[in-house]
């Protein structure tokens, strides 16, 4: 299965479209010590994923991702990731593919631990 497709399901599966549909943001908890899910709608088609920690009173991604969303055709890419060390954006395939394996990953571990939508 293309990465786009496996993604845009992954997002469905783990009920983050949902969340986003009629909000501009949204909370998700999985317990278990594991830090919050924090989902932005930027634009339409484009959301941020996010984990933060605080240092100093400072939030710390741990990552953030921004990804675009293609509701017609049914897939997902992964923009941009960034962390406190990295920012990289997807600017040629191979990072491409990199950031969308990451993405993949880090969905199916959303998946995978239970995340919930917080009210």
């Amino acid at each position: 299965m293309k990465q786009e497709k496996q993604i845009y399901i992954l997002l469905k599966k783990t009920g983050i479209l949902s969340s986003i549909k009629d909000k501009d943001y949204a909370k998700f908890t999985a317990g278990y010590g594991l830090m919050d899910l924090s989902v932005d709608k930027l634009t339409e088609n484009i959301i941020a994923l996010s984990h933060y920690y605080t240092v100093n009173g400072d939030l710390v991604p741990a990552p953030d991702m921004q990804i675009e969303i293609d509701f017609k055709n049914k897939t997902a890419r992964a923009l941009s990731f960034q962390n406190a060390y990295i920012y990289q954006e997807a600017y040629n395939d191979k990072i491409q593919k990199e950031l969308n394996d990451f993405l993949i990953q880090w969905l199916s571990n959303i998946k995978a631990f239970n995340y919930r939508l917080q009210d």
